[in-house]
């Protein structure tokens, strides 16, 4: 079932060069398997990627900055643009997927999905993220 899955683009027309068969949790062509202690490494360091974001993502969201009028006086403002923050880190890592594939050499950039699954996946991002970072003015992360 598994490598059905991972090799279903050839149907939608993907050449079979660009389908991995995956076999006891290791993707053929891809390289071998690696020791735990890599695994773990990984695993950390996405765990502590999280908490940083998440922690800079709260003290953006929460704090209340300070800036001046031209009169002089004191204004407090919160943040309160998540649309923007969403639309940058979509388009950050889309642009970042981008690279990674052109520098890979891979001639085909939407892994042979139709074009209506990749705008489901968007809509889908963009709904998930902006209700994560709304909530975020009622509760900490």
């Amino acid at each position: 079932v598994i490598s059905r899955l991972v090799c279903s683009g050839v149907e939608r027309g993907v050449p079979k060069t660009h389908c991995a068969a995956v076999s006891h949790g290791v993707m053929a062509g891809v390289g071998t398997e690696q020791p735990m202690w890599y695994l773990a490494f990984l695993a950390v360091g996405v765990w502590i990627s999280f908490m940083v974001y998440g922690w800079a993502l709260e003290a953006v969201t929460k704090d209340e900055f300070v800036s001046t009028n031209p009169d002089g006086t004191a204004l407090k403002e919160k943040f309160e643009f998540e649309t923007c923050i969403v639309i940058m880190t979509a388009f950050s890592n889309a642009l970042l997927a981008f690279c990674i594939l052109k520098a890979k050499g891979e001639q085909y950039l939407t892994a042979g999905a139709p074009a209506k699954e990749w705008v489901f996946a968007a809509f889908a991002y963009f709904g998930s993220h902006m209700m994560n970072y709304m909530s975020l003015r009622y509760i900490i992360y």
